[in-house]
Parts: structure tokens; sequence; C-alpha cells
């Protein structure tokens, strides 16, 4: 494991449904960290009943459907406002910017 993969972090929009439950196992499993978006707390209790556990998992409710859902989360991750991944606001801020040239 390289020190690079230890320090990502994925993003998985729909986290509880087939696919995201699979995407979410395999990040964890390549020990990474998870940002689960989820429709609401009951679904994120279901996740976590389903994988056994939480750690290295955030879950952040939205409305995938709507404009603002999946933006409002990026957005509170830049201005720092999701917990652990505050340290990464700075990587994905530059990021952004740097597909915006």
């Amino acid at each position: 494991m390289s020190l690079k993969a230890a320090m990502e972090t994925v993003l998985v929009v729909g986290a509880t449904g087939n696919i995201g439950v699979s995407a979410v196992t395999a990040a964890l499993r390549s020990k990474r960290n998870v940002l689960a978006i989820v429709r609401n707390q009951s679904s994120a209790d279901k996740l976590v009943k389903y994988i056994g556990s939480s750690e290295g998992i955030t879950f952040a409710e939205a409305n995938v459907l709507s404009d603002s859902g999946v933006k409002g989360v990026v957005d509170q991750v830049r201005a720092g406002k999701s917990g652990r991944f505050k340290a990464m606001t700075n990587r994905l801020t530059a990021e952004v910017s740097l597909k915006r040239l």
C-alpha cells in the first residue's frame, strides 16, 4: 500500500445501491476513506449494518436528483465543514482550479 492510497478519499454517490455498496467496500479494502452520499440516516445505518462498521466512512445526506444535492456536499468539503475531510479541502480546491484552466 502506498502512502498516497492511504490518504485518498473516494466520493460514492448512491452509496447504498448495489453498485454503491460494492464501491464503498472496495474503497475501504484498499485503505481509502469514503465520503458516502446517502438519502437519509436510515440509509446510512443500513450500509453500516451491511458492511459491519462505519470506520473510514463519512456520510453526507443529499438529494442527488436536485441541482444542488451533490454540489452542496462538495461545497461543504471545500469549506472544511465535513469533519475528517478538512485536510483534503486545499487539495480538492487545487484540483478543481486546475481543471477549470
